[in-house]
């Protein structure tokens, strides 16, 4: 999610608070969303920057997540 020079000299820096999510980590963009690992809950979390709405995409696969400090993205 790349922005214009223009775009980003104007952008507002924010703090994103998603509910639930304790100790975020590896935060990324793509596709207009951010995705971080809670590291303490072992989540997988989709997150929309406009509405800090927070979905868990592994629900059930947190115990391989836990303690996850990096994240990545391919293409």
């Amino acid at each position: 999610m790349a922005l214009s020079p223009e775009a980003a000299a104007s952008a507002q820096h924010a703090t994103l608070r998603p509910i639930g999510a304790y100790a975020l980590s590896g935060l990324t963009a793509t596709q207009g969303s951010l995705w971080a690992v809670d590291r303490i809950r072992g989540y997988l979390l989709e997150i929309d920057p406009a509405t800090e709405q927070a979905q868990i995409r592994n629900a059930l696969q947190v115990e391989q997540w836990l303690d996850g400090i990096g994240l990545a993205v391919q293409g």
